[in-house]
C-alpha cells in the first residue's frame, strides 16, 4: 500500500511547521489511511487518540497532532464495514477486531507515525448483540476457568450456531479479569485475551473496562489510574471509544478511576501494591471526548452506551437513582445530560453481580441494563452446586440484542447447558420455612452488612414466589388457580435458591462470608398466596416484546437447589425479531403436495408467509404438522427457530 501522500496531508504539515519555531513538532503528527483497497478509500471514517477526534477525507486520509499519551490510535467503525480479514487473519484477530494500533514510538513523543486500518464491506443493518458482564477470570479455588469453558462457552458457541447467516457479536462489559490474583495465578489481560482464542470462543468480542482490569501492581500516585489501564490498553485496545454496526451507534465508556491506596496496616496478594480501591465517574478528558464524539452523530441514531458500573440503582420499591451524581469528570447526570437529545439510548452496564432494568424518569429517552454476571456469583455457586447463579438468584448468563435497521428487542439467556428460556423461578414459602426453622448452617449465616429476610414473618401461609430475573414493569404476570385470577404482588427478598448454593456451602467451608458474595435482596419478586399447600399455580409471564413464558405448577415444591434450579418445563411462545433464535428447538420443513408439512420436537407456533405478504400463524405440535395453503408460489416458513424458503407448484 502506498504512502499517505495526498494533498490534504501535506498542507495538514506544512501549517504545522509553520508555527513550529524550530521546524520540529513539539507533537507527533499521526497520519496514514482507512479503506477498502488500494483505490477505494473510506470517508468520514472517526479517527482518535483518545483526545484528538478527526474525520478521515474523501480519500480515506487522515491526520492529526498527538502528544502519544493513551499510547494508541483507533478509528470508529463506520456502518456497514467490520476489520478486514483475509487467509494471514490471526485467530486472535477475528475475535479481536484490529480497529487500534499501538504506537511504534510511543515514548518518541515527536516522532511521526503511520498507521492504516482496512475495512471490509458488510450488510450488518440487521445484526446480533450479546452483552456479557464479569467474567473475572483468574484460575482461583471457584473453578472459574473450568465452568467458564462448561457452561458458557458451549453456550455462546450455540448463541452464534444460531445466528445462522446473520451477523453476531459480543460486548464483554468489564472485569474480564480479576486484578487481587494477576500475579497469584499469573492471569491478566493478554491471558484473557489468549483464552478466548483457545477456548474457540464464536464471535468477535468488543471489550469494556472494568475495575478488576487495573493492574494492581500500579503504586499509588497521580497518574495511577492511567498507568494501572496500560495492561489492558495494550492487550484489549481503548478505554473508551465508539463503533457503529448497522444504524446502531455503540459507544463504550471506562467509568472506574483506579486509586490503588496504599495502607501500611495491610496485607497484599502476591505482587499487589494496594487496596484495589478506586471511584465510578468518567474523567474530564474522557467527557470532553464523548461530547467531541456524538458531536458527529445524528439524534435519530439509537446510541448504545456501554460501561461498567451503572449509572442508576433500583431501591427497594423499585425507584431509580443516580449512583454518582456528579463530579469534576462525568457522573451520573453529566453523562445522561450529553444524551438527552437522542431519541433513543441504551446503558449497558454490569459489576453489581445481578440483574435489573431502570428508566430514569428525568430521562426518559434513556433504558440502563444491568447485566448481571456470567459467572455469578464470581463462580461459587458453580464451585459448590455447579450452577452458576447471581446474587439475586438470576442464572449467570448474558443479555442478547437482535436489531433490525433502528428496532431492537432484548432478551436474557442463562447459561446453564441444557437449559434455555427459564426467565424465572418459582419458590414454595411453605418449604422455605422449613428449611429456614431446621438447617443448622442457614441458622448461623452471619449478618453482611444487610439482613437475610425471616420466611416466618415477612410472607403469608401458602405463599409463593416468583423471581422474574429480567423484570422491567412493562411485564405482565399472571397466575390463576383453578382459572381463578391471583394477584401477584411485588416484594423485596432475596431468592433462597441463591442461599442454598452458595452461602450455606459457603458457610459450611468457611466463618467468612463476605457482602459482595452473599444472597441480596431484589425488587423482581413477586409474592402470591394459593389456596391451599397442594395448589396447582398456571403462572404465564409476558415481556414487554409479547414474548410469553409459561409453567404450570403443583405444591409443595421442595426448597432444594434441584427443584429449583432452571428447568425445561417452560413453554416459550417467541415472537417478533427474536423468534427465530430460539435454542435448543429443531424443526423439519417441507412440502407434500400442496401443503406445507413441519415435523418439530416441540411445540410452539408456525408463520407461513408468501410471496405477497400474507401472513399465517398456526399452533404447532410436537411431532407431525400440515398446514394448507392457498395457491401456488414461494413461502416463507418460521418454526422453531428454522427459517426455510418453499415453492408449491
Amino acid at each position: 500500500m502506498k504512502s499517505i501522500s495526498g494533498i490534504s496531508i501535506l498542507l495538514f504539515l506544512a501549517v504545522s511547521l509553520m508555527f513550529s519555531p524550530k521546524q520540529s513538532h513539539a507533537k507527533a503528527v499521526i497520519s496514514g489511511r482507512v479503506y477498502v483497497s488500494s483505490t477505494v478509500g473510506v470517508p468520514n471514517v472517526l479517527v482518535s487518540d483518545g483526545f484528538s477526534i478527526v474525520q478521515t477525507d474523501e480519500n480515506g486520509e487522515y491526520a492529526f497532532e498527538s502528544d502519544k499519551k493513551s499510547g494508541i490510535v483507533y478509528i470508529s467503525m463506520p456502518s456497514g464495514y467490520m476489520m478486514y480479514e483475509n487467509y494471514k487473519t490471526t485467530d486472535t484477530e477475528k475475535i479481536f477486531p484490529p480497529y487500534w494500533h499501538a504506537f511504534n514510538y510511543p515514548n518518541t513523543k515527536n516522532k511521526n507515525e503511520e498507521h492504516n486500518f482496512r475495512l471490509k464491506a458488510v450488510n450488518n443493518t440487521n445484526h446480533i448483540m450479546c452483552f456479557i458482564a464479569d467474567a473475572q477470570l483468574c484460575g482461583r479455588q471457584t473453578k472459574d476457568l473450568e465452568l467458564y469453558q462448561t457452561h458458557f462457552i458451549p453456550r455462546i458457541k450455540k448463541e452464534a450456531e444460531n445466528a445462522g447467516t446473520t451477523p453476531i457479536y459480543s460486548i464483554h462489559l468489564g472485569d474480564e479479569v480479576f486484578d487481587e490474583y494477576w500475579y497469584q495465578y499469573k492471569f491478566n489481560p493478554s491471558t484473557f485475551k489468549a483464552k478466548q482464542t483457545g477456548d474457540g470462543y464464536p464471535m468477535k468480542i468488543f471489550p469494556t473496562m472494568g475495575n478488576h482490569d487495573n493492574d494492581g501492581a500500579t503504586p499509588q500516585s497521580d497518574s495511577v489510574d492511567y498507568e494501572a489501564a496500560r495492561p489492558y490498553r495494550m492487550a484489549l485496545g481503548p478505554e473508551y471509544y465508539s463503533m457503529n454496526i448497522g444504524s446502531i451507534h455503540y459507544v463504550f465508556l471506562d467509568n472506574i478511576v483506579y486509586k490503588n491506596t496504599y495502607t501500611p496496616t495491610a496485607s497484599y496478594n502476591t505482587g499487589i501494591l494496594g487496596d484495589r480501591d478506586y471511584d465510578t465517574y468518567v474523567t474530564e478528558s474522557q467527557m470532553e471526548w464523548l461530547k467531541k464524539d456524538l458531536s458527529y452523530v445524528d439524534k435519530s441514531t439509537p446510541v448504545f452506551l456501554c460501561l461498567h458500573a451503572p449509572l442508576w440503582g433500583v431501591n427497594s420499591k423499585g425507584a431509580t437513582y443516580a449512583l454518582r451524581a456528579r463530579n469534576a469528570g462525568g457522573g451520573t447526570y453529566q453523562i445522561c445530560d450529553a444524551l438527552k437529545d437522542f431519541e433513543k439510548v441504551e446503558i449497558f452496564s454490569g459489576h453489581r453481580h445481578k440483574y435489573y432494568n431502570c428508566t430514569p424518569s428525568t430521562y426518559p429517552n434513556i433504558y440502563e441494563h444491568t447485566v448481571g454476571c456470567v459467572g455469578g456469583n464470581l463462580y461459587w455457586a458453580g464451585k459448590y452446586s455447579g450452577h452458576v447463579n447471581c446474587s439475586d438468584g438470576a442464572p449467570g448468563g448474558y443479555l442478547v440484542l437482535n436489531i433490525k435497521d433502528k428496532d431492537y428487542e432484548w432478551i436474557w439467556e442463562n447459561a446453564e447447558p441444557g437449559e434455555y428460556g427459564t426467565q424465572f423461578r418459582v419458590i414454595d414459602v411453605n418449604t422455605w420455612r422449613q428449611l429456614y426453622n431446621t438447617d443448622p448452617t442457614y441458622a448461623k449465616l452471619p449478618a453482611t452488612g444487610h439482613a437475610y429476610n425471616n420466611p416466618n414473618t415477612e410472607f403469608a401461609d401458602n405463599t409463593v414466589l416468583l423471581n422474574v430475573f429480567a423484570y422491567d414493569p412493562a411485564w405482565k404476570i399472571e397466575v390463576t388457580e383453578n382459572g381463578i385470577k391471583k394477584e401477584a404482588k411485588q416484594c423485596f427478598t432475596q431468592d433462597v435458591y441463591h442461599i442454598i448454593t452458595c452461602d450455606i456451602p459457603r458457610r459450611l467451608a468457611s466463618t467468612t462470608i463476605s457482602d459482595e458474595m452473599a444472597s441480596w435482596a431484589t425488587h423482581h419478586m413477586f409474592k402470591v398466596v394459593a389456596s391451599s399447600p397442594t395448589s396447582t399455580l398456571d403462572i404465564k409471564v409476558t415481556d414487554r416484546f409479547g414474548n410469553v413464558f409459561s409453567r404450570t405448577v403443583t405444591l409443595p415444591i421442595p426448597c432444594t437447589a434441584d427443584a429449583l434450579q432452571p428447568k425445561n418445563d417452560v413453554q416459550m411462545n417467541v415472537s417478533g425479531i427474536r423468534q427465530a433464535a430460539i435454542v435448543g428447538e429443531t424443526a423439519t420443513i417441507y412440502t407434500q403436495g400442496s401443503a406445507i408439512c413441519v415435523d418439530a420436537n416441540k411445540k410452539g407456533q408456525v408463520s407461513i408467509v408468501s410471496l405477497s405478504g400474507e401472513t399465517m400463524v398456526k399452533t404447532l405440535n410436537e411431532g407431525h404438522n400440515v398446514f394448507n395453503v392457498n395457491g401456488q408460489g414461494i413461502y416463507i416458513v418460521r418454526a422453531n427457530g428454522i427459517i426455510k424458503k418453499l415453492f408449491i407448484k
